[in-house]
């Protein structure tokens, strides 16, 4: 059953994932995987946006299930935060490989 709490739940997962995915990038120093992973968390992060009437509706048990998930979900993002802090060398060349990127758009030329 796709309930409110399974799919705040998975998208935290998904977020777990990534956060995850981006330390290994940082320890790898892998700029190309580490932009790739920070593109894909754009929309598991909107998703959880939509679900904040949804949460208040969901059962006490289920709120303490998804404040250990985001909790643990911290711990990491506090890990990767420390790991770019140390890497401020990798942190501006990040920088400037996401202001070299080309602006995707549309133009009518209106």
């Amino acid at each position: 059953m796709n309930t409110p709490f399974t799919q705040l739940s998975g998208h935290i997962r998904v977020l777990q994932e990534l956060t995850d995915a981006k330390i290994a990038a940082v320890l790898a120093r892998d700029p190309n995987q580490l932009l790739a992973l920070l593109q894909s968390e754009i929309d598991p992060m909107h998703a959880l946006d939509r679900f904040s009437d949804e949460v208040d509706r969901l059962t006490a048990e289920e709120r303490a299930q998804l404040r250990r998930q985001i909790e643990a979900w911290q711990v990491r993002t506090d890990y990767l935060q420390q790991l770019l802090q140390r890497n401020l060398g990798y942190i501006d060349f990040i920088r400037s490989l996401w202001t070299s990127l080309p602006n995707v758009g549309l133009s009518l030329d209106l």
